[in-house]
């Protein structure tokens, strides 16, 4: 399935238009669909986890924003401004890797290492600590170097700054993440927290 919409004109002379184009596979549409139907919830539309994600966690501000959705196998980065998408792209790196790096390093098993990893994370202490530091600034660094020269590119394309990094998604609760994220790509970075727009009955 495929979908677009405008979000800008093009400030050259050539009389183009910007456009923001998603696609989406139709298996899995068809998978969330007979998910629905299997239970008595309604739904009247699906929305792509990115939207959602800005939604919950960023501002509706002017200036861009950079959100990185530290995932399972990947990480996603987004460019944000005026709550828009303006650019995507994904790095083949995420948590597992990190996870199966720190099983080698120890000789142990995939879920063994995923509890030491998520105990220790990058502040932690012990006989595992050093593996656990080793084995994630490996995956973190590439992917945050990656993550910096997109900024870089970014700002140098639209004449612009790029504001602060928002870190979203199952890496980012890995103690320490956001320190080496700062030290890396060298701007403002929070942890993006999705239940701060919510608001609960006194």
């Amino acid at each position: 399935m495929l979908d677009w919409t405008l979000v800008g004109e093009d400030t050259s002379d050539s009389d183009q238009l910007q456009a923001l184009v998603v696609a989406i596979h139709k298996d899995a549409i068809s998978q969330y669909q007979q998910a629905i139907g299997e239970t008595e919830l309604n739904t009247g539309f699906f929305e792509i986890e990115v939207f959602s994600s800005i939604r919950a966690t960023l501002d509706r501000g002017i200036e861009p924003v950079m959100l990185v959705d530290m995932g399972t196998s990947a990480t996603k980065v987004y460019i944000v401004e005026h709550g828009v998408v303006r650019g995507s792209h994904r790095i083949e790196q995420g948590g597992e890797d990190i996870t199966r790096t720190l099983a080698n390093t120890l000789d142990i098993t995939f879920s063994e290492a995923e509890k030491v990893k998520r105990k220790v994370g990058l502040t932690g202490g012990g006989d595992d600590a050093e593996a656990v530091k080793e084995s994630a600034r490996n995956v973190l660094d590439h992917v945050f170097s990656r993550t910096q020269e997109i900024i870089s590119t970014y700002q140098e394309d639209n004449a612009t700054v790029v504001q602060e990094t928002v870190l979203t998604g199952g890496g980012a609760v890995l103690s320490g993440v956001e320190g080496v994220a700062n030290e890396l790509i060298g701007i403002e970075v929070r942890r993006a927290d999705p239940f701060a727009k919510l608001e609960t009955p006194e």
